[in-house]
């Protein structure tokens, strides 16, 4: 009976290993996104209003997140929800806040340098209605928490565990925990309209600079503000965000491409061009930079930095 068990579970920590755990947290986030679904057919019924439609599916998938996680830490875990990077104190605002300030700066340098390159032209249009501006934001807020919560939380500390062995030590195992989760980011955005092979591979690199705010910092904070602040600042200068221009009613202007796609990154957006990917190299220096003057250092946090799992 023990042979038979052992690739699924854990004698010496009393749980499912950890591919079996990140498989059942899957399972349920994904009986639970049916049910999001399912609500978001409904209330398509009841209105036509795309911004309504956005916010109501992007607050329930990443409530389907949260709960999923929870799930994954209460009963397979066995650990606190906060050991994933939301222990919620003035540090981590200060992390968050420094995200979100990053992300802005990132974009707003890609349009910069488009405009002034000739790549792209950005003109005024009317201000979006109170509701559609809320709204813009309320869907970027959804999808960092539940991607970060996702990838960066629950599988990032997931994977690091399961690959610690008596050769890889704990630092190792986040570095190649770090490399897996953001392998699969980057083809969890292949369904994504427009994507290929160049917007898979940046987007990977994407969730290495998004993982950087998790692993030198301990928290989430950084990589949530940061989630959030890139993906609107693309939408608020007309920009695709990762191949979708569903949210063009929260857009501040206009704005047409004119530059070859690999620079621009195209229909896709910059994630798929050269400015984005040099973008995703400044942002993974300024966090390394913000951990060093924080910490002392740049290096795996010391809350990753485990010898043996954290079991309640």
């Amino acid at each position: 009976m023990r042979r038979l068990r052992y690739p699924f579970w854990n004698d010496v920590e009393g749980r499912p290993r950890a591919l079996v755990r990140i498989g059942l947290q899957l399972a349920v986030f994904g009986v639970l996104s049916l049910l999001v679904q399912l609500a978001f057919w409904r209330v398509q019924r009841v209105t036509g209003d795309a911004w309504t439609i956005h916010t109501a599916f992007f607050l329930a998938a990443s409530v389907a997140v949260v709960a999923s996680v929870w799930a994954g830490c209460r009963f397979l875990d066995r650990r606190a929800l906060s050991d994933l990077g939301l222990r919620l104190d003035g540090r981590w605002a200060l992390d968050a806040a420094f995200g979100v300030a990053l992300g802005l700066v990132l974009i707003f340098a890609v349009s910069a340098v488009e405009r002034a390159m000739g790549w792209a032209s950005y003109a005024p249009r009317a201000a979006p209605s109170a509701p559609h501006a809320l709204a813009g934001v309320a869907v970027f807020v959804g999808v960092a928490v539940l991607e970060e919560l996702l990838f960066r939380g629950y599988q990032l500390v997931n994977l690091a565990e399961g690959l610690r062995a008596p050769r890889v030590g704990p630092a190792a195992a986040v570095v190649g925990a770090t490399v897996i989760s953001s392998v699969v980011f980057g083809l969890a955005h292949t369904e994504n309209p427009h994507a290929g092979a160049i917007a898979t591979t940046n987007v990977a690199f994407a969730g290495v600079m998004l993982a950087a705010g998790f692993v030198l910092t301990g928290e989430l904070g950084v990589s949530i503000g940061l989630h959030l602040s890139w993906n609107w600042c693309q939408n608020a200068l007309d920009m695709p965000v990762s191949g979708r221009r569903d949210f063009g009613y929260a857009a501040l202007v206009e704005r047409v491409e004119d530059g070859p796609d690999w620079i621009t990154g195209g229909a896709f957006g910059p994630e798929a061009g050269a400015t984005g990917l040099v973008a995703m190299i400044v942002g993974t220096l300024a966090i390394a930079g913000y951990a060093r003057a924080l910490e002392g250092r740049a290096r795996v946090h010391d809350a990753l930095r485990v010898d043996a799992p954290r079991v309640l």
